[in-house]
């Protein structure tokens, strides 16, 4: 018998389709990488539009062409008076390539003997990323001679293979280490090396937003298999969590090094010491100033990433312009739901509502291969998330391309169970 394409005796063996899959997803840790297959593929998959009429009917396609639209409609509206109309636009067509991304990866989707394979293969490129950090921090550099990185914020940030953004990369990606433990392993061992090797990872990263983020990564992850897979499954997964943590707290505690940063954030709880806004890098500021201009643009909003040029006479009275990295041109709101309402208004906020309330509603129901590809598209698009813009390449290209890849993961497994 055979399950699109691929028979049982080759059910040990990653097919070349398999290994391409692998290698797509690992991608997403290398930046602009992702984003240049994401270029190539979208191509093709207009190709593919264009030659197949039954494209258009595949409900798997249909679903992801519903979430592109949830915000891609709402982007289409702030156009027509964008203040930065031309990157406006473009960011919208990227957006939209992502629909033609799909029609390919939902139309060539893995063996279903190879998912599983290919979620433990990510989870161990994963982990490797948080030792090549590690390894990083320990002697100044890491496997390939890349030195550790200083800016007014952090003196000694580990990048790894990964960039500046080594820790937003592993805590949007930390689905599959977690759900690649669990198939690993039935009896919850591979959790005790991994967990703590993220945390670790994820404290020398030096960014308290992906800290954030990994507490939401962990309660969403813990909870759905808890739904799916029953309490017993959830608990071998939350203890070694539990024991992280604390280690976390005893290792921050021990070394003012990576004490001072993380722990400063207690100061900006009332009776706490320092400048709250200091201490969360000018947020506060940038959250005030998206709201500000929510409230003068309550319909449709300044236009997708227009935040930073609509955001910079204000931020100058705030006397905090001169203290944000970069130029206005690149600044965004720092949340994403704040980002949100900037740049796309009310209009904006139903859809990308509208976005999260059915994506998790899909993932408490969809087959259970489809859990890490769709976890790590909900922390791409949380909106908490505080470190890069929801709409820049890189947050795009992870958030897309991965609810591409839960559909494709869903649509084999079920497929699969119906033989």
């Amino acid at each position: 018998m055979k399950v699109f394409g691929v028979s049982e005796s080759d059910s040990n063996h990653l097919t070349g389709r398999d290994w391409l899959w692998l290698g797509l997803i690992c991608s997403f840790g290398l930046g602009s990488v992702a984003i240049q297959v994401a270029w190539v593929l979208a191509l093709l998959g207009g190709y593919l539009f264009w030659r197949k009429e039954a494209v258009v009917t595949d409900p798997s396609l249909r679903q992801m062409w519903f979430w592109l639209g949830c915000l891609a409609v709402p982007a289409l509206c702030s156009i027509f008076d964008s203040a930065l109309m031309d990157r406006s636009i473009r960011t919208l067509l990227r957006m939209m390539s992502f629909g033609l991304v799909a029609v390919v990866l939902i139309q060539m989707p893995p063996s279903a003997t190879g998912l599983k394979k290919i979620t433990i293969g990510v989870a161990l490129a994963i982990g490797f990323f948080c030792l090549d950090g590690i390894f990083q921090k320990v002697i100044g550099h890491n496997i390939i001679g890349n030195a550790l990185w200083s800016d007014q914020f952090n003196p000694t940030r580990i990048t790894g293979f990964l960039g500046l953004n080594y820790a937003w990369v592993l805590m949007v990606l930390s689905p599959w280490l977690f759900e690649g433990c669990r198939l690993l392993d039935g009896r919850g061992l591979a959790y005790w090396i991994a967990i703590p090797l993220l945390f670790v990872a994820v404290i020398l990263g030096g960014s308290r937003a992906s800290g954030v983020l990994l507490v939401i990564s962990v309660l969403t992850y813990a909870t759905l298999i808890g739904v799916r897979l029953g309490g017993s499954a959830s608990a071998k997964f939350v203890v070694p969590v539990f024991a992280s943590l604390l280690g976390s707290v005893v290792l921050l505690a021990a070394n003012p090094e990576l004490g001072d940063r993380w722990l400063a954030v207690t100061g900006v709880f009332p009776g706490g010491a320092g400048d709250a806004a200091e201490i969360l890098s000018w947020r506060p500021y940038l959250w005030d100033a998206a709201i500000a201009l929510f409230l003068e643009h309550p319909i449709n909003g300044v236009g997708m990433r227009a935040f930073g040029v609509s955001s910079e006479t204000l931020l100058a009275g705030y006397g905090v312009a001169d203290r944000l990295p970069g130029a206005a041109y690149n600044w965004s709101p720092h949340l994403s739901v704040l980002e949100v309402a900037a740049d796309l208004g009310t209009i904006g906020l139903l859809g990308y509502a509208i976005l999260l309330v059915t994506l998790v509603r899909w993932l408490i129901n969809a087959p259970v291969p489809a859990i890490a590809p769709g976890l790590t598209a909900l922390m791409a698009l949380f909106p908490l998330g505080s470190t890069l813009s929801l709409f820049a390449p890189r947050v795009s290209a992870v958030a897309w391309i991965s609810i591409a890849a839960a559909l494709a993961f869903a649509k084999v497994a079920t497929h699969g169970k119906q033989q």
